[in-house]
């Protein structure tokens, strides 16, 4: 199952990745920007924007905001995030992490 998923990120473009997430719709000009500017300015391979894609519509209620998406392409283009196995390694190893208790208010 792994290795399917590590060949759809590879071969599909992410245009490709969010017409599918969009139930076959096109997608915005605000996500295709996005997703150009991951592509040019962070210089992310496109199967890693696919796997940064899919994570952030995971955990964001199917919504690419585009602070948190920078944060994260910013975060993945320091730590050397070049492959979709090591995209899809740092996307598990967080879901693994305990979320943050939230203060209770007094």
């Amino acid at each position: 199952k792994r290795a399917k998923m590590i060949y759809t990120f590879e071969t599909i473009s992410p245009r490709e990745l969010l017409v599918s997430k969009n139930k076959g719709n096109e997608p915005t000009r605000r996500d295709l920007r996005l997703i150009e500017d991951l592509l040019l300015d962070y210089n992310l391979k496109p199967g890693v924007v696919n796997v940064l894609v899919d994570y952030i519509l995971n955990i964001n209620d199917k919504k690419l905001t585009r602070a948190l998406v920078e944060t994260m392409a910013g975060e993945w283009q320091r730590k050397g995030i070049e492959t979709v196995e090591d995209a899809m390694s740092l996307c598990e190893k967080r879901q693994q992490q305990p979320k943050k208790q939230q203060r209770k208010r007094t």
